[in-house]
């Protein structure tokens, strides 16, 4: 499953971020190597504050890019 492989990526050292958006990359037409260096920038949060999840801001910039362009 696609949790799967985030756990399992998370587990090999990468950020929540790279986890997550990686175990999406096939559905977006991305290979994981893109995918991990895509999300890289958003670990730790914003600015590393860790006061909001880089996973959840990439996840709705990336994965519902329609939200912000309206």
């Amino acid at each position: 499953t696609k949790s799967d492989a985030a756990v399992a990526c998370f587990r090999q050292g990468f950020s929540c971020s790279q986890a997550v958006f990686s175990a999406f990359a096939e559905d977006l037409g991305l290979d994981r190597e893109t995918a991990l260096r895509l999300s890289q920038p958003f670990g730790g949060g914003i600015a590393r504050l860790a006061s909001f999840a880089g996973s959840l801001f990439l996840a709705t910039t990336l994965l519902f890019p329609r939200v912000w362009a309206q």
